[in-house]
């Protein structure tokens, strides 16, 4: 269809872009970008959908080209702080999340051991998931009622309590502070990360104007038609080099063979005069 059409052409204007990007910035410097890594995601997961043929890569694709939409609402001042403030601490959740998860596994794992007959903690997955439910509040007591040894059900309660208390009172405050000093932090210089971001969206949307007239380029897929002009431009200067070259060596050529068809001038010799010797005489 025309829409499936449409997405493999910006999927390949995107490719060409992110190629691009990376050859002009240096490989670790276009990693380090997190805006990089989300169009690696889009570009990961379309083609995965144009392998497969399956609609639910494109579905995932809806949650991470909202993202990339971000990046370009940092043009405006107002929404670029903000956007910078989600990102920072978006990174300083990511460091606390493998807390969380760490006492997750381990709290699940035990609870597995010992309740695994229940449907709550039938295998390490399920009591993840019943865990992370319980820490949101939505944990039930009952679950580990009704077993004939009392001592589990105890068991089974304390261990609920203090993964509660680990998960949403210490580890959840902790985050909050650390969010706060971030905020804090970052609002005093709000205004030189907004230049520097603005900065960086310039510096990707533009191209040197040596290499093009107009410096100006297009989004994918309308990308692809900067892309094809500048191979055109680079095809006309190379056959314009190369017939530079090659009437250079012509009149060269016929410089040298014109000099070779200039004779140089016939000397005659001169007749010496006979000289008679006494013995001649």
């Amino acid at each position: 269809s025309w829409s499936s059409g449409v997405l493999i052409c910006m999927s390949i204007g995107y490719s060409v872009e992110e190629i691009h990007q990376s050859l002009r910035h240096g490989v670790s410097r276009y990693v380090n970008n997190p805006w990089n890594l989300l169009d690696i995601a889009f570009l990961l997961f379309s083609y995965i959908w144009l392998i497969t043929g399956k609609t639910v890569w494109l579905a995932v694709n809806l949650f991470v080209l909202p993202f990339r939409l971000l990046h370009y609402l940092s043009i405006f001042e107002s929404s670029g702080i903000l956007v910078a403030v989600l990102f920072r601490m978006i990174a300083a959740t990511a460091n606390f999340l493998i807390f969380f998860i760490v006492i997750l596994v381990g709290f699940s794992g035990m609870l597995t051991i010992i309740y695994g007959e229940k449907d709550e903690f039938e295998s390490l997955p399920v009591s993840c998931l019943t865990l992370f439910d319980a820490s949101l509040g939505n944990y039930d007591l009952t679950i580990f009622m009704g077993d004939d040894n009392e001592g589990d059900d105890w068991l089974g309660i304390g261990l609920l309590i203090v993964f509660l208390l680990l998960s949403t009172v210490m580890i959840l405050n902790l985050l909050i502070a650390v969010l706060s000093e971030e905020y804090s932090q970052l609002s005093e210089h709000s205004y030189q990360q907004w230049c520097l971001m603005y900065a960086d969206i310039v510096q990707e949307n533009t191209v040197p104007a040596s290499k093009f007239p107009d410096n100006l380029r297009f989004p994918p897929p309308l990308s692809l038609l900067s892309h094809i002009s500048y191979f055109v431009l680079w095809f006309t200067k190379l056959v314009g080099q190369m017939c530079a070259c090659y009437r250079g060596a012509t009149s060269k050529s016929e410089a040298i063979s014109e000099s070779e068809d200039i004779k140089s001038p016939i000397i005659t010799p001169v007749a010496q005069p006979d000289i008679k010797t006494e013995a001649d005489c």
